[in-house]
């Protein structure tokens, strides 16, 4: 099991790698109601169910967009954010970003000024695929 760590010993289950087996699935489904879930949904209840038993992805596998928001010049120079953990993420840049986790605002809804430099990713391979579509 493989994620981009959060903040505070947390992951970020926007982006997984794994490798489901039938038995820990039924597990899973048993400790639903018996383990705690920080934010009452699955990526709380997978933090708890695989607590210290997970691998790190680089940042680049689950860029997410609240941190290019607070830090978008950072994002540009390919350098450090906080957390408020005091921990800090390597940040690559933009162009090498391999997923870039679009949270809150979709770029699919508008063309958020604020958020192009990111949102252009999205629209770039939306025209490419629609362009192919009209062949």
């Amino acid at each position: 099991f493989a994620v981009v760590p959060d903040c505070c010993d947390y992951f970020n289950a926007g982006v997984m790698v794994l490798s489901p087996r039938k038995s820990i699935f039924q597990d899973m489904e048993r400790k639903i109601p018996l383990l705690p879930s920080y934010d009452k949904g699955d990526q709380g209840f997978l933090n708890e169910y695989y607590k210290n038993n997970w691998h790190h992805l680089p940042y680049a596998y689950n860029a997410q967009q609240p941190d290019y928001i607070s830090n978008p010049v950072q994002w540009n120079l390919g350098t450090c954010i906080p957390c408020p953990c005091n921990l800090l993420y390597s940040l690559t840049t933009l162009e090498t970003i391999k997923v870039l986790h679009y949270e809150h605002k979709k770029p699919w809804v508008g063309k958020d000024q604020e958020l192009w430099p990111i949102h252009k990713f999205w629209w770039f391979y939306h025209d490419q695929l629609q362009s192919i579509n009209d062949l």
